[in-house]
């Protein structure tokens, strides 16, 4: 797109404001609206909200969570990492059927991951409190987790390198991960 005219902008504003009243409200009702202002880089507008709850605080040079991932993907999404500068023993996956007996709990306010990335898994699991989901429960208790990462294709859940490499280098660029010497 090339840049727009003063006129073309104040339009676009006009646009933009007429629109985000509507999603704001769609957000809020299906419990999306944090995950949205994350996204945006906004989150720390919920913050000012009575009742908000801070995030947890993580060490970005924690380990990273990957949920889904089909075992014949896993090394080569290690190598994906590595190729960003994070060492392989940094990632640690939970194929989808094991997804149901992992202990979330271990999770809750732990130091050692800094993100959760989050494909295809069954709904249901140990410890996520009668939530509809695990991303739901993650998400909906960002005071306790990690930052989680919905990774998607064709608006599915799904781990592919594509979308792996593209939330590894948006956390980075946020600072959520940090890279490290030992991975080149």
């Amino acid at each position: 797109m090339d840049a727009l005219t003063q006129e073309q902008l104040v339009d676009l504003e006009d646009a933009i404001v007429e629109q985000l009243d509507a999603l704001l409200h769609r957000k809020n009702i299906d419990g999306t609206l944090e995950r949205m202002l994350r996204e945006m880089g906004l989150d720390d507008l919920i913050a000012e909200f009575e009742g908000a709850k801070k995030p947890l605080s993580t060490w970005a040079d924690g380990d990273v969570l990957v949920l889904g991932a089909k075992p014949s993907m896993v090394e080569n999404l290690r190598s994906v990492g590595k190729s960003l500068g994070i060492s392989k023993g940094r990632f640690e996956f939970v194929e989808y059927d094991d997804v149901t007996n992992y202990g979330f709990r271990k999770l809750s306010y732990s130091s050692k991951y800094c993100a959760v990335l989050a494909g295809a898994h069954p709904h249901m699991a140990r410890d996520i409190d009668g939530a509809s989901s695990v991303i739901t429960h993650l998400e909906g208790n960002r005071d306790e987790f990690p930052e989680t990462v919905r990774l998607t294709a064709g608006g599915q859940l799904s781990v592919t390198k594509t979308n792996f490499k593209q939330a590894l280098e948006d956390l980075i660029a946020r600072g959520v991960i940090e890279t490290d010497c030992m991975a080149a």
